[in-house]
C-alpha cells in the first residue's frame, strides 16, 4: 500500500535524508549499526528530516516485527519510516521513494547489502534535477579483520564495485581515523571521506543501582551477537582460571551456530563456581537494566568499529574488560575498566581476578565516579559537531549542483 509522505509545515526549512537501511528499530538483533542509526536520527531530528527505509522483520528472522505495517510511511519520533519486504527493494521503488521525499541527502547503512547500497546509490545517480548527495557508511565492514571474513565473496563484491567507479560516487563516513585509513587503502587517496563518531540515542534519566558486591563473587556479562569475531570462547576460557564465584550471562542471537555450538561444549569444561547462562538476544529497551545487574562487561571482540555494548555499558556506569582493537583506549587510569592486549591471555586473568576480589564499598565507589569519565571519553559534544557538518555539508553540495 502506498501512503502519501506528510505535507510539510508552512517555514519548515530543514534539509530531507532519505535513508536506507537494513534495519530499524524496532529491530534489535542486528546490535551495533541500528543502535548507531537510531542515534544519529534521534540526535538531529531538530536540525534534519529523516525519512528511514528498512525490511519489515528482524535479523536471520522472517515474521513481521511486532507493531509494523509494511507498505506504508509512518511517523516515529525521530524520523518518518517506510517498512517494506524484502522483495520491494527495486532499483524502480528507490526512485519511486527518492521523487516521494525529494531528499537534499540520501543516507546509505550498509555496505555489503546491495539492496542497501548500491540500488539507492544507482537510483541516486540516475536524479536528473537536483541530485541528492549520498553519504555511504560502511560500519566498520571494511576493516581488514571483518574483510578476512568470508573475504571470497567480499573480495568480487568490491571489485564490482570498483569496476562500476562507484567508490567516487559517494562520501564516505568514517567513525575513526583508522577506518578513513583502511577506506583510502581499498578505494585511493582521492574519494571523499567525512569523519564523524556514532551518536547514541538520548538517554533516559533512569537511576540503575549497582547490584551489591562480595569479595570472591562476580557477576559478567557478555553483550553481543554469537559470532566468531565476538571471541566468546576467548572469554570463556578466561573465568576458567579465576578463583572464585562467577555467574556469566551471554546475552545475544547465536548468528553462527556452529561457533555457538563450540562455546556451549567449552562451557561442559568450566569448573563448577562458575555458571554460565546464555539467555538469547533481548530488546533494546531491557539491556540497560540487564547490564546495571552485572558487576562487568567482558567483550573481548577481535575488532570493533564503535562497540554499542561498551558504549551502553559506560551510560550504565558499569567497567569493562575489552580487547585492545576498539576505539576505547586507556580505560583503566579513567576508572572505566581494562582494554588488554589480545595476544596476552593471563592479562585478562588478572582483570577477571580483581574485579572478582573487588569489595562492595570500592566497587560503589568506582561506578559513582564512571559517568564523568565517560562523558570526557565520548566527546559527545564533537561527535555530534562532527555528524552535524557531514550532513549540513552534504546539504549544501546537494543544493549548489
Amino acid at each position: 500500500m502506498t501512503t502519501e509522505v506528510r505535507q510539510r509545515p508552512v517555514g519548515d526549512v530543514r534539509p530531507n535524508v532519505l535513508v536506507a537501511a537494513p534495519f530499524f528499530p524496532p529491530a534489535f538483533l542486528a546490535g551495533g549499526p541500528v543502535r548507531s542509526l537510531a542515534g544519529l536520527v534521534d540526535q538531529l531530528r531538530d536540525e534534519f528530516v529523516f525519512y528511514v527505509l528498512a525490511v519489515d522483520h528482524d535479523l536471520q528472522v522472517t515474521s513481521t516485527l511486532r507493531g509494523v505495517v509494511s507498505g506504508r510511511w509512518t511517523e516515529q519520533p525521530s524520523a518518518f519510516v517506510r517498512f517494506e519486504p524484502d522483495h520491494q527493494f527495486t532499483l524502480t521503488n528507490y526512485r519511486r521513494w527518492i521523487t516521494e521525499t525529494n531528499p537534499s541527502v540520501i543516507y546509505i547503512n550498509s555496505f555489503f547489502s546491495p539492496r542497501f547500497s548500491v540500488l539507492p546509490l544507482v537510483a541516486a545517480l540516475l536524479v536528473r534535477a537536483a541530485p541528492p548527495a549520498v553519504i555511504l557508511a560502511p560500519r566498520g565492514s571494511l576493516s581488514p579483520q571483518s574483510l578476512s571474513l568470508k573475504s571470497t565473496k567480499k573480495r568480487v563484491y568490491l571489485a564490482v564495485f570498483r569496476f562500476l567507479g562507484l567508490p567516487r560516487k559517494v562520501t564516505w563516513q568514517a567513525t575513526l581515523s583508522e577506518e578513513a585509513a583502511d577506506l583510502r587503502s581499498l578505494f585511493g587517496p582521492h574519494i571523499a571521506i567525512a569523519t564523524a563518531s556514532n551518536l547514541r540515542a538520548r538517554a533516559d534519566d533512569v537511576l540503575l543501582l549497582p547490584p551489591s558486591k562480595c569479595v570472591g563473587q562476580l557477576r559478567v556479562i557478555f553483550l553481543s551477537r554469537i559470532a566468531r569475531n565476538k571471541n566468546l570462547d576467548f572469554a570463556i576460557k578466561r573465568l576458567a582460571h579465576v578463583n572464585g564465584k562467577i555467574h556469566f550471562t551471554v546475552v545475544g542471537p547465536k548468528e553462527d551456530t556452529a561457533y555457538a555450538a563450540e562455546c556451549i561444549a567449552l562451557v561442559q569444561s568450566l569448573p563448577t563456581s562458575v555458571t554460565v547462562d546464555f539467555m538469547g538476544p533481548i530488546e533494546h529497551d531491557a539491556v540497560a537494566v540487564m547490564i546495571a545487574s552485572h558487576h562487568l562487561l567482558f567483550l573481548p571482540s577481535l575488532s570493533e568499529n564503535y562497540g554499542h555494548a561498551i558504549v551502553e555499558a559506560f551510560s550504565c556506569s558499569r567497567p569493562v574488560l575489552i580487547g585492545d582493537r576498539t576505539p576505547w583506549h586507556g580505560l583503566e587510569h579513567r576508572g572505566l575498566g581494562h582494554d588488554l592486549s589480545l595476544a596476552d591471555p593471563l592479562a585478562f586473568e588478572r582483570a577477571l581476578q580483581l574485579a572478582c576480589d573487588q569489595d562492595q564499598e570500592s566497587f560503589v565507589r568506582q561506578v559513582e565516579a564512571m559517568p564523568l569519565a565517560v562523558d570526557e571519553l565520548l566527546g559527545a559534544t564533537v561527535a555530534l559537531e562532527e555528524n552535524r557538518s557531514m550532513f549540513r555539508e552534504a546539504a549544501f553540495r546537494a543544493g549548489s549542483r
